[in-house]
Parts: C-alpha cells; structure tokens; sequence
C-alpha cells in the first residue's frame, strides 16, 4: 500500500486550519498548534490504521489509501496530536522530559503557558473528534469507529493519571530513595499500565478502527486485542528504556518527576530504589529479552486472526518494522 504519511499529514493541516480559521482562535494558540504540526512525526498510529485496513481488505483506490482511510488516519494523528500537547504541559512539572517540553511549548510565553498548552490541546481534540464523525458520515463507515474514538480518549487519560501514581503519590522525586512508603512495583503491574497508558491508544485502537473500515465482527476485534496488547507494551517498554537510558547519561544533579523512574523501580523491584543503582547493561539485556517474548506472544495470538489479505506473519512483521520492535 502507498505511504499514508503524505497524505494524511496534508488532510490534518487542512482540517485544522478550516477549524481555526472558523474559530477566530486566539493567535498564541494557533502559533502553539502550528509550532507541533512542524515538528517530525513517524505518524506510527496512522500507519497502524492503514495496515489493519489492507489486511482486512478496507477501502483501497488502486493500491492507495481511499480518502475515507486517509480521513481516519488523519484524525487519529490529530488525536495524537492532543494527547503530545497535554503530555508536554504534565512534563513540564520538572525533569529531563520538562526542558524537552519547554521547547515544543516555546510559542506560549509566561505565566500563561500551560492555560494556553491545555486550551490549544483541548480544541485540538475537538477538530480530530469532528474528523472523525465527518469522516464515518460522508464515507458512510461503522459507527462503531465513533465508539472506539471515545474509548481511546477516556482509556489515554486514565492511564496517564494511572502513570503518575504508579509508585505512589505524584510529585518531583530526588534521585535519592523516598522516605515515604510505595507500593512495589512489578512488571505485572508496569504492564497493565501500559495497556491503560499506550497499548490502547497506540497500537490497540488504530488496529481496531482500520479492521472496522471492513466491518469486521466484535470477535475479530477481540482478537485483535490479543495483538495489540503485546506490542503495546513492547512499544512502551522500549520507550521508557530510551528515555531511562538519557536520562543515566545525565552529569549534573537533576530532579525528576516520579514517573520517570518507573521501570528503574520496576526493574529494581522497589518503589523506594535509587536510580543510580541501575546496572545498565543488565537492563538493557532483561529489557531485550522481554521484547523479543512480548513479540512472540504477538505472533501467536495473530494466527487466530481472520485476515482477507495476506498472512499473521506479514502483518505482525509490518507491524513491528512500524513500531521499530
């Protein structure tokens, strides 16, 4: 199928300047949505879409994406697009990731930064919300997509509020053990917040509404749940092992927020851990075998998949080159 990045990435800005222009909206926040359209964007969730769309024999136009998938995966990188806004204004509390988001938030200044980061954010999800009902009612798609949409938004905020919490109370952490009592943590526990936090939102959810564009049965998307739902955590896992290595690498005193420390302290089984105890190398190697496994576990669940166009193991592995796994 033909990359859908190009078009997909035209189909958002022209559904957002409509929507701003429409709006009269206040000019920092459009600087500040802008400033996020400009920025790379591997649109892995758009892509996931497409694939599951072609392996379920979705709308296609001589090999290419038809507008109703390019309308889809279009609103689905704006959804994206929110979720970065309100992640970057949580980062900011402190840490490696806070100067990061600093810079994505540079075009909202003062003490007004975060009011404008959130409000730019909330009407970001509110044109990608729009997308998405004008995309299932002029294409005439299962509206069951719109039932999906509002489970990936109220799935993506709870596990954000769940990533927070995960070793207890929220809050700046030093790099020295807490005194207060947390709960212990586990990679049964990491990984269920992974489901809540990513698995869902990034791999489950665009799976799930590409199969729908081919009106596949709720048991077919059962099933692709049992998909996603490895490589959603090896997606994670492999992100909070490059974030967790950066910040390692760091020379100077630095507070971090508690939710960095999470797979350390997973990894360590201890909420109250010190970072700098982290052997490294034995990390990355744990970590590596449990990629492959969380992988594996995903092929197998794909042979009971009912596919209309190609096979499991050409799916999962163009799943897998998408989410770099």
């Amino acid at each position: 199928m033909t990359d859908i990045r190009p078009a997909a990435a035209t189909r958002m800005r022209k559904a957002i300047a409509e929507s701003l222009g429409g709006t009269r909206a206040d000019a920092e926040i459009v600087s500040l949505i802008d400033a996020y359209l400009e920025r790379p964007a591997g649109m892995v969730r758009a892509r996931l879409l497409a694939e599951s769309s072609r392996a379920y024999g979705g709308q296609t136009t001589d090999g290419a994406p038809s507008a109703a998938i390019v309308d889809l995966a279009a609103a689905t990188e704006i959804l994206h697009l929110f979720a970065l806004i309100h992640d970057d204004v949580i980062d900011a509390d402190g840490g490696e990731r806070a100067e990061r988001a600093a810079r994505r938030l540079r075009e909202a200044s003062g003490p007004h930064r975060a009011a404008i980061a959130i409000l730019s954010g909330d009407l970001v999800h509110a044109i990608g919300a729009a997308l998405f009902a004008d995309a299932v009612n002029r294409h005439g798609l299962d509206r069951r997509i719109l039932d999906e949409v509002r489970t990936v938004s109220v799935r993506t905020i709870v596990g954000q509020a769940q990533d927070r919490g995960y070793l207890g109370a929220p809050g700046a952490v030093s790099r020295e053990p807490s005194p207060e009592r947390s709960p212990q943590p586990s990679f049964e526990r990491l990984y269920r917040l992974y489901d809540a936090k990513t698995g869902w939102y990034t791999v489950a959810g665009p799976l799930r509404i590409g199969a729908l564009t081919a009106g596949v049965s709720d048991a077919e998307l059962d099933r692709l749940v049992e998909v996603a739902r490895p490589l959603g955590r090896a997606y994670q896992l492999r992100d909070d092992l490059e974030d967790l290595l950066r910040l390692l690498s760091r020379t100077r005193p630095h507070d971090y927020p508690a939710w960095e420390r999470n797979l350390a302290a997973t990894w360590l089984g201890s909420a109250d851990a010190p970072l700098l105890s982290v052997d490294t190398d034995e990390l990355i190697s744990d970590v590596a075998e449990r990629l492959t496994d969380l992988c594996a576990l995903a092929a197998t669940a794909a042979h009971a998949l009912h596919l209309r166009s190609g096979s499991s193991e050409d799916l999962v592995k163009r799943l897998r080159e998408i989410l770099r796994l």
